[in-house]
């Protein structure tokens, strides 16, 4: 999905950043099935995140190892409610 809505933008250097996107490793996707159930489950609704947002941290928690980098605010507060949420270091 995050691929699709970069190929749908206008970055500045489309290709290359498609190109290094394309160079990352790939999360379980989770199915339509799965993402309602989890929403339903964890009462995911109603707390200001969009289909693609909570698809993309269910995949996330899905794949061991795998941390979500996110700007949104919303979504970066449930990717730590699930401690799932990357962490840049300041130097």
């Amino acid at each position: 999905m995050v691929i699709g809505e970069l190929a749908l933008g206008t970055p500045s250097d489309r290709k290359r950043t498609l190109e290094s996107i394309a160079l990352l490793e790939r999360t379980i996707a989770a199915s339509m099935t799965e993402v309602l159930e989890f929403v339903e489950r964890e009462k995911l609704y109603g707390l200001g995140c969009g289909l693609i947002d909570v698809t993309l941290l269910i995949s996330t928690l899905f794949t061991p190892g795998s941390t979500l980098l996110t700007s949104d605010r919303k979504l970066a507060v449930l990717a730590e409610r699930f401690n799932v949420l990357h962490k840049i270091a300041l130097h």
